[in-house]
């Protein structure tokens, strides 16, 4: 329901520091060969090693700051890969799914001290569609309630350790509980959805409560899927309401 997201705003706030420290950093720099070279002259002419001392500071100050300008960078290219699976995954929803489905883009939902970042919420007369994206390659091992999943790129190569995306799920939807419970709309059914956009990637996870979906699969998925108890237009609209005013 919004264009913008907090993968976008975090993006644009770590590209802005990116550039403020290159620009801090080309005056460091300057100021840095100043000072070594007038430091240089200082202690030829008197043996005194005070501004060739703050010269040294100085560059070890523009050191930290050329390191944290690439760790930003890093993050941001990070953020991309992110925000183009979830891009993908909003595209997919919005263009399979009426106009009966609310659609939700990394929402924060807080209730007393938790608070859950939820990539994609659907909210429908079906129920509410709780949706984690991912960018995973490989081959995926691990059980349906475990804490973490295996990831091994390539054989022979040691496995990486993944937190599981269902338990992110299941936190999310116990702070989505209490959320509902402290604004007064009675009890919904809430689905977990798994979403990853790598075709190249292979889950081994047992005990799955759903299908790990492709990205063109999800909007099918939900809009197929059959509640016990399906929620009223009034109940719906209740929902986004307080869920718009929340985010």
């Amino acid at each position: 329901m919004t264009d913008e997201t907090s993968l976008t705003r975090r993006r644009r706030a770590l590209t802005r520091e990116a550039g403020l420290l290159k620009r801090i950093l080309l005056i460091e720099g300057i100021a840095a060969a100043v000072l070594l070279l007038g430091g240089f002259l200082y202690f030829w002419k008197t043996g005194g090693s005070g501004p060739l001392w703050v010269a040294g500071i100085l560059a070890l100050v523009a050191f930290g700051h050329w390191m944290k300008s690439r760790e930003n960078m890093g993050q941001a290219g990070l953020l991309d890969v992110g925000m183009s699976g979830e891009a993908e995954v909003t595209r997919e929803l919005a263009d399979y799914l009426d106009a009966r489905f609310y659609i939700f883009n990394d929402i924060m939902i807080r209730h007393g001290r938790r608070s859950a970042q939820i990539d994609h919420l659907v909210v429908s007369p079906l129920g509410l569609f709780v949706i984690e994206t991912k960018n995973w390659s490989g081959r995926i091992e691990g059980h349906a309630v475990d804490k973490v999943w295996k990831q091994i790129r390539r054989d022979g190569q040691a496995p990486r350790m993944l937190k599981n995306p269902m338990d992110q799920n299941r936190g999310h939807v116990e702070v989505l509980k209490g959320f509902r419970a402290g604004k007064g709309i009675p009890e919904v059914e809430m689905i977990s959805l798994l979403v990853n956009r790598n075709p190249r990637a292979r889950f081994l996870i047992e005990d799955m409560p759903m299908p790990i979906l492709e990205p063109a699969e999800t909007g099918e998925t939900i809009a197929r899927y059959r509640p016990k108890n399906q929620l009223t237009e009034e109940t719906v609209d209740r929902i986004v309401a307080v869920l718009m005013e929340a985010s």
